[in-house]
């Protein structure tokens, strides 16, 4: 609220004002943004800028997920790995299955914790997951009409179809499988159905951890392999096999929800929620970040300026808060960042003739001896490739100098080239408005310059 009322209060100032456009002077209101000094007396005759910048500095939510998985696969326990709140903490009794169970944390993230599938047919409670999934119920099952809902620790009220319906949508689901189990060829099956039908309604926002590695590990490499083979094949080479104890593949399953979480999510929200040991690297977390906004940008057409230049500011200033930097650098990258964005948003524009009628009686004389009519017009289209030929340098640049590489430093040339190796495929996404899908390969392209490993 106090973030919107300083907001409100600079766009009135900015509104009145008429002083020419400043960078530096802008670079100096954002690290003041920063550093909680807020100074309403700054002026601008560009105030979108600056109200959009701040807009995203508080924008972006928590992530929503489910927990859906096997029963007694370690739900509670990889939880508590990964965000170090245990289920168990907010469940009314010690085993709470036949009700989803929400769990919220101080950053904002939202845990649902559903009844195990492959339970008790009798009972039917793997249909309360399915109801609360948005799945078809199984048949052959007890089937709900509502779904028993945990709210707080004790107040269970039930949910309707409708009210499900009204809820806001979940991020992400991590489905949770015992790997030492062996399946039987039904159990197979019913579980290979349930993945892909959750698979197609979460637009493959999904992560399957095979828990109890373990034991796992204790059988012959044969026998590992095979189990391993044999639970790839149901969830078609998704699974991540962990080790809630050990720690092994967590860290490859938190670099899988930053990747498939959307874009309303905000990465910093994931990374907070996460704990200390198991938070992204600070490279990774900021190539991971960088490159959604980037996938964001040039996505924008050449008449939103604005824009451009705000999320490419709002860019800098991320990186420069993540590496610690000091007034006066910030205030030279804020410098850079400008100036960059607007040479972006010039590759989103096109200087086209377009033919036009003879409107006057000459020139319908000099129509007939073959002279064409046209007139220049500016089309405005996304800045896509082009754009972030433009973009990445910067951000390649400012990554070096503050992540300290262990590498040689490569010149714009040899950005541009990687860049260029993936175009066909950015520029595909870009038609389609794949902000995701651009994000990743992004992320991939930065990872290779700066020689890091991003999934």
């Amino acid at each position: 609220m106090k973030a919107i009322k300083n907001i409100q209060a600079l766009l009135k100032v900015l509104t009145e004002s008429g002083i020419l456009n400043d960078a530096v002077a802008l670079g100096q209101y954002i690290w003041n943004h920063f550093t909680k000094d807020y100074d309403s007396s700054y002026s601008d005759n560009n105030p979108d800028v600056i109200a959009k910048t701040l807009h995203r500095m508080n924008n972006g939510s928590a992530p929503r997920i489910a927990l859906v998985g096997m029963t007694s696969a370690g739900k509670s326990s990889l939880i508590n790995a990964l965000f170090g709140q245990s289920i168990a903490e907010v469940r009314r009794t010690a085993d709470t299955t036949s009700c989803v169970i929400k769990a919220e944390f101080p950053s904002g993230l939202i845990i649902y914790d559903t009844p195990g599938l492959g339970g008790n047919e009798e009972f039917g409670y793997e249909n309360i997951t399915r109801l609360f999934l948005g799945m078809s119920q199984e048949e052959d099952a007890k089937e709900f009409e509502s779904v028993p809902f945990q709210k707080t620790l004790n107040d269970i009220i039930e949910l309707s179809p409708e009210q499900l319906r009204q809820s806001p949508i979940l991020d992400a689901v991590i489905l949770v499988v015992n790997i030492s189990r062996t399946l039987n060829k039904y159990e197979k099956k019913a579980f290979k159905s349930f993945f892909f039908e959750l698979k197609a309604r979460y637009q493959g926002r999904i992560v399957v951890a095979g828990t109890h590695i373990d034991e796992l590990n204790k059988l012959s490499n044969q026998e590992i392999r095979e189990q391993l083979e044999s639970y790839n094949r149901i969830f078609d080479n998704q699974l991540i096999p962990i080790s809630s104890i050990s720690g092994e593949g967590l860290a490859e399953m938190v670099i899988n929800l930053f990747r498939i979480m959307p874009h309303k999510v905000s990465p910093a929200k994931l990374q907070e929620s996460l704990t200390n040991i198991r938070k992204l690297n600070r490279l990774q977390f900021v190539i991971a970040e960088s490159s959604n906004l980037l996938g964001e940008i040039i996505l924008l057409r050449g008449d939103q300026a604005d824009d451009i230049k705000a999320l490419y500011l709002w860019l800098f200033a991320l990186i420069c808060k993540q590496y610690s930097v000091d007034e006066e650098t910030w205030i030279k990258c804020n410098g850079d960042a400008f100036k960059i964005g607007e040479r972006a948003k010039e590759k989103g524009t096109d200087l086209r003739k377009i033919p036009y009628l003879p409107n006057s009686f000459w020139d319908v004389i000099q129509s007939w001896f073959g002279k064409k009519f046209e007139r220049d017009v500016l089309v405005h289209k996304r800045i896509g490739v082009d754009g972030l030929q433009e973009l990445m340098p910067g951000v390649y640049k400012l990554l070096y100098g503050f992540a300290e590489v262990d590498s040689l430093e490569l010149s714009n040339e040899a950005i541009k080239l990687k860049i260029n190796n993936k175009a066909k495929e950015i520029q595909s996404l870009v038609e389609e408005n794949q902000v995701e899908e651009i994000a990743d390969k992004i992320g991939e392209i930065l990872g290779e310059l700066l020689a890091v490993y991003v999934k």
